[in-house]
């Protein structure tokens, strides 16, 4: 029995796909795992490890530590969010709690299954220290990463107004700033009446806007936001009567907040955004793919509710559990590992080359197995026949090349789906 907290641990009885895993879990807790019992204080194995195994261990004459007990010691993992004394806390970043009544603060509703994952938290961090500190923030990655879900789950929790506006290559700086608009109302004096944008209401009323898929826009409708990117934000409305927001002119709400996601460039349809347009955003990152365990730790909390410990600058966070949204599915969670690693495997296998519109499985193939499957277990269905059936019918069947339908039946066959 172990009385203190090892320093240096050896792990046994882990798949090894599950290493990188836990050696991160126990890294954010100052537990470093070495490759040699010899040099180990301690030998983590898993909970469920048979008595047998148990007793070969033993014998080795080091402590055996399970590592859900080791996990669960009190004050190690912090909720990622938590209302404290001095403010609202997301990881560890203390911003001011103020919530207001205001009809675009989003609603926790509308967040009813959010895994907090290590990507996840990551985001939220960096959009937690542009809201503390005023910053223009920037998050660029593959489509389905949860960029435009960070923000406004930010938003949720400090209780602060969201806006998002959608922005297209047909954008003009209409849709920013305002335009001018036939006026049918029926005591209108003149034939035309401005109608402000999104972006100097958010600067009057203080609001987070967001620029979604911002680089879909043309660079010269986005120089228009120039300087609302400057510290402090400002705005002439030269299209109507130069009123002015900043400096001398309307204040400019001391929650006003700005951001913008983007996909990375290479995608059909986006534009390269100047250096210096780039510039004026003082935040940004990059939202990457999950890699297999990260698939797994989402799966897992889809079919069990389990939310997974995540190490985030030497802190150790973890969300409670919840009832699985897809819970019916709880049955066949033997597969989830095979799903995650044949999912991963697809998402880097860079399927239809030479073709310009390259499939893609992200965290919404995901989902709609999880839909799929469970339409299936709801009409009396067995629950792994069932999502064997969806993965195909989302990772293959959706397919129209031969050649990538048989990399998606070897990949398969791989994980050892078939």
């Amino acid at each position: 029995m172990i009385l203190e907290k090892p320093r240096r641990v050896a792990l046994s009885g882990f798949p090894l796909l599950d290493g990188a895993r836990i050696r991160a879990q126990l890294a954010g807790m100052d537990i470093r795992v070495v490759p040699f019992v010899a040099e180990a204080e301690a030998m983590v194995v898993p909970d469920d490890l048979a008595a047998e195994e148990h007793a070969r261990l033993a014998e080795r004459g080091l402590p055996l530590l399970q590592l859900g007990s080791l996990c669960e010691q009190p004050g190690q993992a912090l909720q990622p969010c938590a209302e404290e004394p001095g403010g609202m806390r997301i990881c560890d970043i203390l911003l001011p709690y103020a919530p207001r009544d205001h009809r675009l603060v989003p609603q926790a509703i509308h967040f009813p299954a959010i895994c907090q994952d290590a990507s996840f938290l990551r985001t939220v961090r960096l959009v937690a220290l542009a809201m503390r500190d005023g910053l223009p923030c920037l998050l660029e990655g593959p489509t389905a990463g949860a960029k435009t879900t960070a923000v406004a789950w930010v938003a949720m929790v400090l209780g602060r107004p969201f806006f998002r506006l959608n922005v297209s290559g047909h954008s003009d700086t209409g849709e920013l700033v305002g335009r001018y608009t036939p006026d049918e109302r029926p005591d209108a004096r003149n034939h035309w009446r401005f109608l402000e944008g999104a972006v100097p209401q958010a600067l009057r009323e203080g609001w987070c806007l967001l620029i979604d898929e911002i680089n879909l826009a043309e660079p010269q409708v986005l120089e228009r936001l120039n300087p609302v990117l400057e510290q402090p934000p400002g705005l002439v409305l030269s299209e109507h009567d130069n009123r002015c927001f900043g400096g001398r002119g309307e204040p400019v709400h001391t929650d006003f907040r700005i951001f913008a996601t983007m996909n990375p460039a290479e995608y059909a349809g986006r534009s390269v955004l100047s250096p210096a347009f780039r510039d004026r955003f003082s935040l940004g990152g990059f939202v990457d793919l999950p890699d297999a365990d990260a698939v797994y730790d989402l799966l897992r909390f889809l079919v069990f509710g389990e939310q997974p410990l995540v190490t985030l600058d030497r802190g150790l966070y973890q969300a409670s559990a919840q009832e699985g949204p897809f819970a019916t599915l709880a049955n066949a969670g033997e597969l989830l590992r095979p799903w995650a690693t044949l999912h991963h495997a697809l998402g880097s296998a860079k399927l239809g080359r030479g073709r310009r519109e390259r499939p893609m499985f992200t965290r919404r193939g995901l989902l709609a197995v999880c839909q799929l499957a469970c339409g299936h277990v709801r009409s009396g269905r067995d629950a792994s026949l069932s999502v064997l059936e969806a993965i195909r019918l989302v990772y293959h069947d959706r397919l129209s090349e031969q050649a990538d339908r048989d990399a998606v039946n070897a990949a398969m066959r791989a994980a050892g789906l078939l």
